[in-house]
Protein backbone atom coordinates (compact mmCIF):
# COMPACT_ATOMS: atom_id res chain seq x y z
CA UNK A 1 0.00 0.00 0.00
CA UNK A 2 2.59 2.05 0.71
CA UNK A 3 4.30 2.33 -2.86
CA UNK A 4 0.74 2.87 -4.25
CA UNK A 5 0.03 5.56 -2.07
CA UNK A 6 3.37 7.16 -2.98
CA UNK A 7 3.15 6.35 -6.71
CA UNK A 8 -0.03 8.69 -6.22
CA UNK A 9 1.60 11.75 -4.39
CA UNK A 10 -0.83 10.85 -1.11
CA UNK A 11 2.50 10.62 1.04
CA UNK A 12 0.72 11.60 4.24
CA UNK A 13 -1.14 8.31 3.79
CA UNK A 14 2.11 6.45 3.06
CA UNK A 15 3.55 8.07 6.07
CA UNK A 16 0.83 7.29 8.36
CA UNK A 17 0.84 3.92 7.83
CA UNK A 18 4.66 3.85 7.67
CA UNK A 19 4.35 5.18 11.08
CA UNK A 20 2.20 2.34 12.32
CA UNK A 21 4.58 -0.07 10.73
CA UNK A 22 7.24 1.14 12.94
CA UNK A 23 5.51 1.07 16.28
CA UNK A 24 4.51 -2.65 15.09
CA UNK A 25 7.59 -3.57 13.84
CA UNK A 26 10.48 -1.58 15.31
CA UNK A 27 13.02 -4.04 14.56
CA UNK A 28 12.23 -4.47 10.34
CA UNK A 29 14.53 -2.77 8.67
CA UNK A 30 12.14 -2.57 5.73
CA UNK A 31 10.47 -0.24 6.83
CA UNK A 32 12.83 2.36 7.54
CA UNK A 33 13.97 1.90 4.43
CA UNK A 34 10.31 2.04 2.92
CA UNK A 35 10.08 5.52 5.49
CA UNK A 36 13.94 6.78 3.90
CA UNK A 37 12.69 6.30 0.30
CA UNK A 38 9.31 8.30 1.12
CA UNK A 39 10.88 10.87 2.71
CA UNK A 40 13.70 11.63 0.18
CA UNK A 41 10.73 11.45 -2.50
CA UNK A 42 9.56 14.85 -0.50
CA UNK A 43 12.76 16.29 -0.16
CA UNK A 44 12.56 15.67 3.26
CA UNK A 45 16.46 14.75 3.35
CA UNK A 46 17.77 15.09 7.00
CA UNK A 47 14.33 12.62 7.51
CA UNK A 48 15.30 10.59 4.89
CA UNK A 49 19.00 9.61 5.88
CA UNK A 50 17.83 9.04 9.69
CA UNK A 51 15.42 6.60 8.73
CA UNK A 52 17.86 4.83 6.09
CA UNK A 53 20.46 4.90 9.22
CA UNK A 54 18.06 3.42 11.44
CA UNK A 55 17.75 0.33 8.83
CA UNK A 56 21.21 0.23 8.34
CA UNK A 57 21.70 0.12 12.36
CA UNK A 58 19.33 -3.59 11.67
CA UNK A 59 20.74 -4.78 9.12
CA UNK A 60 24.46 -2.85 8.28
CA UNK A 61 25.01 -4.18 5.05
CA UNK A 62 21.85 -4.16 3.01
CA UNK A 63 22.84 -3.06 -0.21
CA UNK A 64 19.57 -1.31 -1.36
CA UNK A 65 20.28 0.91 1.61
CA UNK A 66 23.78 1.83 0.89
CA UNK A 67 22.94 2.50 -2.48
CA UNK A 68 20.09 4.86 -2.05
CA UNK A 69 21.41 6.56 1.04
CA UNK A 70 24.50 6.63 -0.88
CA UNK A 71 23.21 7.91 -4.10
CA UNK A 72 21.06 10.47 -2.38
CA UNK A 73 23.92 12.43 -1.22
CA UNK A 74 26.02 11.61 -4.25
CA UNK A 75 22.99 13.89 -6.03
CA UNK A 76 23.25 16.23 -3.25
CA UNK A 77 26.78 16.98 -3.57
CA UNK A 78 27.36 16.16 0.26
CA UNK A 79 29.20 13.28 2.10
CA UNK A 80 30.55 12.48 -1.09
CA UNK A 81 33.49 10.11 -0.11
CA UNK A 82 31.00 8.47 2.51
CA UNK A 83 28.44 8.04 -0.15
CA UNK A 84 32.02 6.28 -2.56
CA UNK A 85 32.25 3.89 0.26
CA UNK A 86 28.41 2.83 0.80
CA UNK A 87 27.89 2.34 -3.21
CA UNK A 88 30.99 0.38 -3.49
CA UNK A 89 29.43 -1.97 -0.62
CA UNK A 90 26.56 -2.50 -2.76
CA UNK A 91 28.31 -2.92 -5.93
CA UNK A 92 30.36 -5.66 -4.54
CA UNK A 93 27.52 -7.49 -3.08
CA UNK A 94 25.96 -7.27 -6.86
CA UNK A 95 28.42 -6.16 -9.64
CA UNK A 96 25.50 -6.59 -12.45
CA UNK A 97 22.84 -4.34 -10.93
CA UNK A 98 22.66 -1.31 -12.81
CA UNK A 99 21.09 0.73 -10.22
CA UNK A 100 24.09 0.21 -7.96
CA UNK A 101 26.63 0.98 -10.74
CA UNK A 102 25.05 4.39 -11.92
CA UNK A 103 25.26 5.27 -8.49
CA UNK A 104 28.67 4.72 -7.88
CA UNK A 105 29.00 6.18 -11.45
CA UNK A 106 27.29 9.12 -9.97
CA UNK A 107 29.12 9.33 -7.11
CA UNK A 108 32.65 9.50 -9.33
CA UNK A 109 30.87 12.39 -11.56
CA UNK A 110 29.79 14.19 -8.49
CA UNK A 111 33.87 14.08 -7.27
CA UNK A 112 35.04 15.18 -10.58
CA UNK A 113 36.71 11.64 -11.17
CA UNK A 114 35.12 11.73 -15.29
CA UNK A 115 37.40 8.66 -16.17
CA UNK A 116 36.05 6.37 -12.84
CA UNK A 117 32.17 8.02 -13.57
CA UNK A 118 32.30 6.63 -17.21
CA UNK A 119 33.17 3.72 -16.38
CA UNK A 120 31.01 2.73 -14.19
CA UNK A 121 27.97 4.63 -16.29
CA UNK A 122 28.51 2.86 -18.99
CA UNK A 123 28.40 -0.53 -17.18
CA UNK A 124 25.48 0.55 -15.87
CA UNK A 125 23.89 0.93 -19.34
CA UNK A 126 24.84 -2.56 -20.68
CA UNK A 127 22.47 -3.56 -17.71
CA UNK A 128 20.07 -1.56 -17.43
CA UNK A 129 19.56 -0.14 -21.05
CA UNK A 130 16.04 0.91 -20.68
CA UNK A 131 16.46 3.33 -17.60
CA UNK A 132 16.05 6.64 -18.46
CA UNK A 133 18.15 8.39 -15.62
CA UNK A 134 21.12 6.52 -16.66
CA UNK A 135 21.00 7.76 -20.02
CA UNK A 136 20.50 11.29 -18.23
CA UNK A 137 23.41 10.60 -16.21
CA UNK A 138 25.69 9.13 -18.93
CA UNK A 139 24.36 12.71 -21.13
CA UNK A 140 25.80 15.02 -18.13
CA UNK A 141 28.92 13.49 -18.33
CA UNK A 142 29.91 13.67 -21.91
CA UNK A 143 28.37 17.14 -22.08
CA UNK A 144 30.94 18.15 -18.52
CA UNK A 145 33.53 16.29 -20.89
CA UNK A 146 32.90 18.25 -23.90
CA UNK A 147 31.61 15.44 -25.97
CA UNK A 148 28.50 17.43 -26.79
CA UNK A 149 27.34 14.56 -29.61
CA UNK A 150 27.23 11.87 -27.50
CA UNK A 151 25.39 13.87 -24.57
CA UNK A 152 22.47 14.92 -27.00
CA UNK A 153 22.30 11.38 -28.06
CA UNK A 154 22.35 10.53 -24.47
CA UNK A 155 19.81 12.62 -23.92
CA UNK A 156 17.39 12.05 -26.60
CA UNK A 157 17.51 8.17 -25.44
CA UNK A 158 16.63 9.53 -21.99
CA UNK A 159 13.56 11.57 -23.14
CA UNK A 160 12.43 8.45 -25.25
CA UNK A 161 12.70 6.01 -21.95
CA UNK A 162 10.96 8.69 -19.43
CA UNK A 163 7.48 8.40 -18.24
CA UNK A 164 8.55 11.14 -15.40
CA UNK A 165 7.42 14.44 -16.93
CA UNK A 166 9.86 16.27 -14.65
CA UNK A 167 12.66 14.68 -15.79
CA UNK A 168 11.54 15.43 -19.23
CA UNK A 169 11.26 19.04 -19.04
CA UNK A 170 14.66 18.60 -17.19
CA UNK A 171 16.23 17.11 -19.80
CA UNK A 172 14.24 19.15 -22.67
CA UNK A 173 16.45 22.13 -20.81
CA UNK A 174 19.42 20.62 -21.45
CA UNK A 175 19.11 20.21 -24.63
CA UNK A 176 18.14 23.45 -25.31
CA UNK A 177 21.19 24.98 -23.47
CA UNK A 178 23.43 22.29 -25.42
CA UNK A 179 21.96 24.26 -28.82
CA UNK A 180 23.36 27.22 -27.16
CA UNK A 181 26.37 26.26 -25.99
CA UNK A 182 27.11 25.01 -29.21
CA UNK A 183 26.16 28.11 -31.30
CA UNK A 184 28.30 29.93 -28.84
CA UNK A 185 31.06 28.18 -29.87
CA UNK A 186 30.90 28.62 -33.67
Amino acid sequence: MVGVYQRAKKYDQAQSLLSTAVQRFPNEETVYFLQGTLYEKQKKYDDAEKAFRKALAIEKDDPAVLNYLGYMFADRGIHLDEAEAMVQKAVQTDPTNGAYLDSLGWVYYKQNRFDRAEEYLKKAVIFVNSDSSIHDHLGDLYFKTKRYDEARNEWNKTLQLSTEQEEINRVKKKLDDLKTTRAAKR
